[in-house]
């Protein structure tokens, strides 16, 4: 399951932005599905001027309680070659989703489309184990699960530290899973493009490296809830998709696999009903 940074990887969106380009959308022969897993500022229906409901809720409903049917819960994204599923309508409702549950319509969604690429939220505290309420559960729940993780950062010295910070938290996390990342709004200064290329690279080796230009069509496209159109972003993205997201390549989402990741999850749900 190819996440969308910090795309879970942690969101292609940007560091904390709302730019929007979703890998693989448009390559012929293949299904895309973006999924909004955020539970802290989910925007991804909102960005892309698509109503908040059927949402990630709908999608456990259906899938827990048969309230429905999972692939109900997907809107197409016009001219976008993909679909999303929203994610919560009010924030404030993060404490009736819980983390298994939400991966789990994931792990379910993956036999439905060839890549399935969640974005997650920013923070990753494992604040259950301190007493405390399991707030980011969701995202340290998707990122465990992912295939692929993209992280994205914005080309600031504070975005670039806050990058590799979380870095650190996910490579303990999710060891052992490719992390490919990504630096929005990249000034043309060579300068600042190496500062910051050798900053990643002297604290983590990434599976890729993509420095994304700054592009005004995103702020465009943000105003009128549309995708960005072709340019130095879309162009930056692509490269990217074709690094994370190798043409023909599918998240195993069918037989065993998916038999393997829902089946405990559900088992214990009987158990606890009966």
């Amino acid at each position: 399951m190819p996440l969308c940074r910090r795309w879970a990887a942690r969101r292609l969106r940007r560091h904390r932005g709302g730019d929007r380009a979703c890998p693989g959308g448009r390559r012929r022969g293949e299904t895309s599905l973006l999924v909004d897993a955020d539970e802290v500022a989910p925007s991804l229906a909102q960005r892309l001027d698509l109503p908040p409901i059927p949402n990630v809720r709908t999608a456990i409903d259906a899938l827990f309680h048969g309230a429905g049917r999972l692939h109900e819960a997907l809107m197409p994204v016009a001219g976008g070659g993909f679909e999303l599923l929203a994610g919560l309508a009010n924030p404030a409702d993060w404490p009736h989703v819980r983390p298994e549950e939400a991966a789990e319509v994931a792990a379910d969604l993956r036999s439905l489309r060839d890549h399935v690429i969640v974005n997650v939220g920013a923070f990753t505290e494992d604040l259950a184990r301190l007493g405390a309420a399991d707030r980011y559960g969701v995202t340290r729940e998707v990122l465990s699960c992912a295939d692929v993780i993209v992280g994205v950062g914005v080309a600031t010295p504070v975005g670039v530290a806050r990058l590799v910070s979380w870095i650190a938290d996910v490579v303990a996390l999710a060891p052992g899973k490719p992390i490919h990342l990504a630096i929005n709004k990249m000034p043309p200064n060579r300068f600042v493009r190496s500062e910051v290329e050798a900053e990643i690279l002297r604290n983590f080796a990434p599976a890729s490296l993509h420095l994304i230009p700054y592009d005004e069509a995103v702020e465009k496209a943000a105003w009128r809830g549309e995708l960005v159109a072709a340019g130095p972003f879309t162009k930056g993205v692509e490269a990217l998709a074709a690094a994370a997201l190798p043409r023909g390549s599918r998240g195993p989402g069918s037989g065993s696999h998916r038999a393997a990741t829902a089946g405990p999850w559900r088992r214990r749900k009987a158990t606890e009903a009966g």
